[in-house]
């Protein structure tokens, strides 16, 4: 790191320690915890159903406040639980017949 760079933020105004996280230990409240249901909910009505949508309506019906991201890393661990033939591939973002693997097999 540059001299030049810790020198600025040493000389700016702002707390002299680190922010303090709460007592368990996280930074933040979960946001997607109170809509996990709905998303399930969402989830079994329509099994395809896209993150953008998911987000959408949790923002526009339901208040929701956390980021598209949340959303989507909740809907990936959902989906291989609501759907043990199913399973979501976060590298490569595409869904993944397992049954189709077992047949090979």
């Amino acid at each position: 790191m540059d001299q030049k760079t810790v020198r600025k933020y040493l000389s700016a105004p702002g707390p002299a320690a680190p922010p303090r996280r709460s007592p368990s230990g996280r930074s933040k409240a979960r946001l997607i915890g109170d809509s996990m249901p709905l998303v399930d909910s969402m989830l079994r009505a329509e099994i395809l159903m896209k993150v953008a949508v998911i987000h959408g309506r949790l923002a526009a019906e339901h208040g929701f406040t956390g980021n598209y991201q949340r959303v989507e890393f909740y809907v990936q661990k959902a989906l291989c639980r609501l759907e043990s033939h199913r399973c979501w591939s976060s590298r490569i973002s595409v869904l993944v017949d397992r049954s189709a693997e077992d047949v090979g097999a």
